[in-house]
C-alpha cells in the first residue's frame, strides 16, 4: 500500500522514489492528478537533477484543450515496493502521478485538509 496525505491546498500527495536508470534515487513529492492519462510528469529542473535521458516527444492535449508537444524521458519509480520503469512528461508545473501509474490499484482520498491518500493494489 501507498499512504499520503491531503495538503492544505486540497490536493491528495504521496512521496515517490525516482531515479535514471542505473542512478541515484531521489524522494519527491507528488500530486494525484486523475485527468492525466501519463505515468509521471516532473518539472524541468527535476528532471535535470535526476540526469534523465531524453526519450523522444509527443503531441499533449492540456486541459483547456490546446496541443502541445512534450519532451518524453524515461525514470525508475519504487511503487508499492516493486521498481518500474515509466514514462515521464517533461512540465512547467508540478510533479503529477497519473492514471497510468493507478491503473490497477484503488485511490482512497478523504477529502479534508491532513487527512489520508491510499493506494491500494486490486485483488
Amino acid at each position: 500500500m501507498i499512504e499520503g496525505e491531503v495538503t492544505p491546498e486540497r490536493r491528495g500527495v504521496i512521496r515517490l522514489q525516482v531515479s535514471r536508470p542505473g542512478g541515484p534515487s531521489e524522494e519527491i513529492q507528488a500530486a494525484i492528478d486523475t485527468g492525466f492519462t501519463g505515468f509521471l510528469a516532473l518539472p524541468t529542473d527535476t528532471i535535470a537533477r535526476l540526469g534523465l535521458n531524453l526519450a523522444g516527444a509527443r503531441r499533449g492535449r492540456l486541459a483547456d484543450g490546446s496541443l502541445i508537444l512534450m519532451h518524453l524521458y524515461l525514470a525508475n519509480v519504487l511503487w508499492d515496493g516493486l521498481l518500474r520503469r515509466v514514462q515521464v512528461l517533461e512540465t512547467g508545473g508540478p510533479c503529477l502521478v497519473g492514471v497510468s501509474l493507478l491503473y490497477g490499484y484503488v485511490l482512497t482520498f478523504e477529502a479534508r485538509d491532513g487527512s489520508r491518500v491510499s493506494i491500494e493494489k486490486l485483488p
